[in-house]
């Protein structure tokens, strides 16, 4: 049997994704997912400008969380240029997630 943060949190994921893709509306009457903002024009992040990000994120951690912050402050010089790509592609292909495929 899951314990019961297990179960709520399996009910919030199927909510979220059935408000997505029924187009609801969010608090204030827009369609979910609806944005009349256009980023036509950014600015590649440096490696030092990511690193800047991270380190002034807060350190917290949460047992949900996939990769701990301590890890990630640990390999924090690996991780930064894939950071950094994954943050530049996204921006320049205007797709926020591989797994979602949503456009920004």
């Amino acid at each position: 049997m899951q314990p019961p943060w297990q179960m709520k949190l399996g009910t919030l994921r199927m909510h979220a994704a059935l408000d997505v893709h029924s187009g609801a509306a969010d608090d204030d009457g827009s369609k979910a997912g609806s944005c009349s903002v256009s980023f036509d024009k950014f600015n590649i992040l440096s490696l030092e400008k990511v690193r800047a990000l991270i380190a002034r994120a807060a350190k917290k951690s949460c047992p949900l969380d996939p990769m701990p912050t301590t890890l990630v402050t640990q390999c924090l010089d690996e991780l930064i240029p894939v950071l950094a790509d994954m943050i530049n592609t996204s921006l320049s292909s205007q797709v926020t997630s591989r797994r979602s495929g949503r456009k920004l």
